[in-house]
């Protein structure tokens, strides 16, 4: 199997005390690629990888203190990292149209990710046996971190929600 997805995801900054006003913005790109055994008509499990690349963009206007000025602070990194994976699947198949999946992963393992875990569950329609559409939910945690203070980079993110899945099988 195989799974691309791409997020861009912003914020405006709420101002307080110190920021006076601001935007972050994180885009990030995952694919995944995985082999899987069946063990049952319904049961599959396997063992994956999954490649992340995430860019961040700040711009934050501080307030000085005890001044009273503002100052512009920008940065932008990016990080990619590869994190290994356990899968596990259940899938049902209704007169071979109607499809019903769930799905839960874990990985990383300190080898990129400290942890990273998935839970996905959809419910589809199988056009033709080469196509289909799916419709569900994702929920994936991620816990990365590399480098050191103060070039260390944080990446600890829980993502979630809807899904549109369109399925090519061969």
């Amino acid at each position: 199997t195989s799974d691309l997805v791409y997020m861009n995801l912003k914020q405006d900054v709420t101002p307080g005390t110190l920021i006076n006003s601001g935007k972050i913005n994180v885009k990030q790109t995952i694919w995944e690629v995985a082999g899987l055994y069946r063990i049952f008509s319904f049961w599959e499990v396997g063992l994956g990888g999954r490649l992340n690349y995430v860019q961040t963009e700040t711009d934050l206007l501080i307030n000085t203190l005890p001044e009273g000025n503002t100052k512009e602070a920008t940065g932008r990194h990016h990080k990619t990292w590869f994190d290994p994976i356990i899968i596990t699947r259940l899938s049902a198949d209704v007169k071979d149209k109607w499809l019903f999946q769930l799905r839960a992963d874990v990985g990383g393992f300190s080898v990129g990710s400290k942890l990273t875990w998935q839970l996905q569950g959809y419910a589809g329609y199988r056009f033709c046996k080469l196509f289909q559409l799916s419709v569900g939910y994702r929920y994936l945690s991620t816990d990365y971190s590399s480098g050191e203070e103060p070039e260390e980079f944080i990446f600890n993110m829980s993502e979630f929600g809807p899904v549109v899945r369109f399925g090519f099988n061969f």
